[in-house]
């Protein structure tokens, strides 16, 4: 046997023609052999040494095959590496693509979905459609928009859709009704962005640019949980019921000044409704006030100690005016009293001559 190494094709070939020629002599060989010899060689047998040369030229002929194909997987594995390492490095580096149809009706276009946290404030978003309403929502009927925008899961690496918010103003729930049925007709929308909560993940949108300069002009809102016990507010009456007032300090919670605080400080009964109003309560008045208690994100207020106090000084001055003007016509009475007594004295006297 002809051991086999990695050499060069040359020495390959070589090789090759080496084996061949031995086995063309050896069968040469085999004829020349008399047939006595041939049989009387139990072991030696003809078609035995053709089918050996045959089966180490099989096995050479493989080797150098298998040794080509490795090479070629070698070099196969090297570019898969190496698109492997560069597909990694592009991911890691830029997310992931998403892409949306601008509109419902429009079915071979698509555009790249955009990122929240690129968003800007006033910045245009076309070919929206409503997707879901909600008109009965405690905070104010409002409906959703397809936009287009979305986030990234950091871990997962997946997206999710973010529906852009647009709020209706608190109108009877059929002409909310019809403003979305307007909506939901229409299916290239242009909105614009108000308002963005990146820590949500929610963005807000209004129809027009003059909204969302309003809206932009608006002092945001301090959370109810921010404030302490015994802090000075201002505030504007915005709602009156038989039990207190609502007052709205600017916070994400109206408070409630209960009417029993109205009651203490005015030192008299207040009827519901009338009684606050009369006390100076009515809707769109300003208030100073203080913050009493803050239990289950229900805000209670109070007066203001300094409001207090005038409220009392001003109660023992009424008080002290009442007492004067008391004493007053006391003495006016008595007056009366001791003239009527006088005359009626001289009216006896007179009486008493004439009988005389």
């Amino acid at each position: 046997m002809v051991e086999c190494n990695n050499n060069s094709p040359k020495q390959r070939c070589c090789i090759l023609i080496l084996l061949q020629f031995t086995l063309f002599v050896s069968c040469c060989t085999c004829f020349i052999i008399p047939p006595r010899q041939r049989r009387t060689n139990d072991n030696f047998s003809f078609h035995s040494s053709i089918l050996t040369e045959k089966k180490t030229l099989q096995l050479l002929l493989s080797t150098t095959r298998d040794i080509e194909e490795e090479k070629v997987t070698e070099k196969l594995l090297a570019i898969d590496n190496n698109n492997n390492n560069n597909n990694n490095n592009n991911d890691e580096s830029s997310p992931k693509k998403c892409f949306w149809k601008p509109s419902r009706s429009n079915t071979k276009w698509w555009q790249e979905r955009k990122l929240l946290e690129e968003l800007k404030v006033g910045q245009e978003l076309s070919g929206c459609y409503l997707v879901e309403d909600l008109l009965t929502g405690t905070t104010g009927p409002k409906l959703y928009f397809e936009c287009g925008v979305g986030k990234i899961n950091p871990k997962s690496g997946n997206w999710s859709i973010c529906n852009g918010m647009l709020r209706l103003s608190r109108e009877k729930i059929s002409v909310s009704r019809k403003r979305t049925a307007r909506f939901r007709k229409k299916n290239n929308i242009t909105l614009y962005v108000s308002r963005i909560q990146k820590e949500c993940g929610r963005f807000e949108v209004c129809a027009t640019l003059e909204d969302v300069k309003k809206y932009t002009s608006i002092k945001p809102k301090i959370s109810v949980t921010s404030l302490k016990n015994g802090q000075v507010v201002t505030g504007e009456v915005v709602k009156l019921y038989p039990y207190g007032a609502i007052i709205d300090i600017g916070a994400n919670r109206r408070g409630l000044l209960h009417i029993t605080k109205v009651a203490k400080l005015m030192n008299k009964c207040i009827n519901k409704e009338k009684g606050l109003i009369n006390s100076g309560l009515e809707k769109g008045a300003k208030v100073r006030l203080m913050v009493e208690s803050i239990e289950k994100r229900r805000l209670s207020l109070d007066f203001t100690d300094d409001v207090k106090e005038d409220a009392r000084k001003e109660l023992e001055m009424v008080a002290a005016q009442k007492k004067m003007d008391a004493a007053k016509k006391n003495d006016v009475s008595s007056d009366n009293n001791i003239q009527r007594d006088d005359d009626e004295l001289a009216i006896q006297g007179n009486i008493g001559n004439f009988q005389n």
